[in-house]
C-alpha cells in the first residue's frame, strides 16, 4: 500500500496536469476548479503559502469570469477542506460562513444544507457538540424539506459520527440505519459499505460481536471483490478483534495471518494488532510454543522498527508465556530484559508490572529475600503511579513470601492491607481472594 505522503504528492501531480490542460483549453469554469482543485493539492502538501495563493486566484476568477455560482461554492469548499486537514479550524469556519453568505443571497437551500452540515464537522472536530448538533439538525430538516436524499444520507451520516463523540451509540446506531437504508435506495454502494462498517464497530463497541462480524463479513466480500486492499487490511483487523471476543480461535488465526500477508512486510500498528491477536489466541489454546515462536518474530519486528514500546509489550507476553510453560528461569531473564526497556521508556505502569513478575519468579525460584525486595519495590512504583490492583496484589504477594519465610505476622498484615486496597477500589473479586488468603493465614498463625 502506498503511503499517504505518496499519495498526496501523487494527486498534486495529476492536479498540476489538468491546471495545464484546462488552461489550454480556455474554459473559464474548467479552469478556475482546476486551479481550485491545485490549491487543495498544494495544501495537503504542505504548501500553504502557494495554496491560499492558487485558492485566491481561482475564487478571483470564479466571481468575474463565471456565471454558475456553484464553481465560486466549489473552490470555497476545497479551501475550508484544506484548511479542516491542517487543523486550522478557525479558518475552515470562516470560509463556511462565505458559503452561506452566498447560500442567503442566491436564495439557494441546498448550497445552505451543505454550509450548515461542513460547519457541524468543523465544530465537531472542535469539541463543540452541542453547537454541531444544532448545525447538523437544521441541515437534516433542510434536507428533508428539499427531498433531496443524497443529502439527506450524508447527514445522518455526520450525526451518527457526532453521536459516537458525546458518545451515544444508540443513536449513533440508529442513524447509520437509517443512512444506510438511503445509500441503498440510491444504490450509492460506496457509501452504503462505509456506513455498514461503522455500524459493525458501533455493535461491536456495545458488545454485540456476533452480529458485528456478520456484517464485517459481509463488507469484506465486498472490498475482496473491489480488489481494495487498504480497507481489506482495516475490516480484516476489526473481524480480527471481535472474533477474539468471541474466542473463535481458528477465525482468529484465519483472518490475523490473511491481513499479515497483505501487509507484505508494512510495520505500522495494524501489524501489530494482527501479531497481537494471533499471540493471544495461541495462549488460549495452550498453544505455548507456536506462541513463544510469534513473539519472537513480533519482537524482532518491533526491534526493526525502532518501536521500543511495542519491544517491551512483547517481551512481557514472551515472559508469560514462559512462565506458564514452567520455565522460570527465562521467564525472569525475559522480565529483567523488559524491565531495562521500560526503564529507558521512563514507562512507570511497565516498571510496577514487571518488578512485580520479578518478585513473583524468585520466590518461584526459591530466592526469597530477593522477591521480599522486588514486592516492596513494586509497590512504591504502584502507589506512585496510582495503580490500586497492582499494589493490592503486590501486598498479597508479600503475603505469601512471609508466611513461605515463616514471618506469619508480616504475612499478615500485607494480607490485610491488601484486602483493604482492594476494598477501597472496589474490586470485589480481588477482594474475595485477598480474604480468603488472610483467613487462612490466620488459621495457620
Amino acid at each position: 500500500m502506498k503511503n499517504t505522503v505518496q499519495k498526496n504528492r501523487q494527486y498534486l501531480t495529476r492536479c498540476k496536469e489538468d491546471l495545464e490542460r484546462a488552461e489550454n483549453h480556455g474554459d473559464s469554469e474548467k479552469y478556475s476548479l482546476a486551479l481550485a482543485n491545485y490549491a487543495y493539492a498544494l495544501g495537503i502538501n504542505k504548501k500553504f503559502e502557494q495554496s491560499v495563493e492558487n485558492f485566491n486566484q481561482a475564487e478571483i476568477l470564479a466571481g468575474t469570469q463565471v456565471e454558475d455560482v456553484n464553481v465560486l461554492v466549489q473552490g470555497l469548499s476545497l479551501r475550508a477542506l484544506m484548511y479542516q486537514e491542517a487543523k486550522r479550524l478557525p479558518d475552515a469556519f470562516r470560509t463556511v460562513g462565505r458559503i452561506l453568505q452566498i447560500a442567503e443571497e442566491e436564495g439557494d437551500r441546498g448550497i445552505e444544507c451543505d454550509g450548515l452540515a461542513n460547519q457541524g464537522q468543523i465544530l465537531l472536530e472542535s469539541g463543540e457538540f452541542m453547537e454541531s448538533f444544532n448545525r447538523f439538525q437544521r441541515a437534516e430538516q433542510l434536507a428533508q424539506q428539499l427531498e433531496d436524499p443524497t443529502r439527506l444520507m450524508k447527514v445522518k451520516g455526520a450525526l451518527a459520527n457526532l453521536s459516537l463523540s458525546v458518545p451515544s451509540l444508540e443513536k449513533a446506531e440508529l442513524y447509520y440505519r437509517q443512512g444506510l437504508e438511503l445509500a441503498r435506495e440510491l444504490a450509492d454502494r460506496e457509501t452504503e459499505f462505509g456506513y455498514l462498517g461503522n455500524l459493525g464497530a458501533v455493535l461491536a463497541w456495545q458488545g454485540r460481536h456476533q452480529g458485528a462480524v456478520e456484517i464485517f463479513e459481509e463488507v469484506l466480500a465486498h472490498y475482496q471483490e473491489m480488489g481494495d486492499d487498504e480497507k481489506v487490511i482495516q475490516v480484516l483487523r476489526k473481524l480480527v478483534k471481535s472474533y477474539n471476543q468471541l474466542e473463535k480461535d481458528q477465525k482468529v488465526l484465519d483472518y490475523a495471518f490473511q491481513g499479515i500477508d497483505l501487509l507484505d512486510d508494512q510495520v505500522d500498528e495494524v501489524v501489530f494488532d494482527f501479531l497481537e491477536a494471533v499471540i493471544l489466541s495461541y495462549f488460549r489454546q495452550g498453544k505455548l510454543q507456536q506462541a513463544q515462536n510469534m513473539i519472537a518474530d513480533a519482537i524482532t519486528i518491533a526491534r526493526s522498527s525502532g518501536d521500543k514500546t511495542r519491544e517491551v509489550e512483547f517481551l512481557i507476553d514472551l515472559g508469560e508465556s514462559f512462565l506458564a510453560s514452567e520455565m522460570i528461569d527465562r521467564a525472569r531473564e525475559t522480565y529483567q530484559e523488559a524491565l531495562a526497556g521500560a526503564e529507558e521508556l521512563e514507562h512507570k505502569n511497565f516498571q510496577a508490572y514487571l518488578t512485580g513478575r520479578l518478585g513473583y519468579t524468585s520466590a518461584e525460584l526459591g530466592e526469597l529475600k530477593k522477591a521480599v525486595e522486588y514486592h516492596q519495590q513494586a509497590i512504591t512504583l504502584a502507589q506512585e503511579n496510582h495503580l490500586a490492583e497492582l499494589e493490592g496484589s503486590q501486598h498479597s504477594m508479600l503475603a505469601v513470601t512471609y508466611r513461605e519465610l515463616g514471618e506469619m505476622e508480616k504475612a499478615l498484615e500485607h494480607g490485610q492491607k491488601a484486602v483493604d486496597i482492594f476494598q477501597l477500589a472496589e474490586l470485589d473479586a480481588e477482594t474475595k481472594q485477598a480474604q480468603s488468603l488472610v483467613d487462612e493465614l490466620q488459621d495457620l498463625a
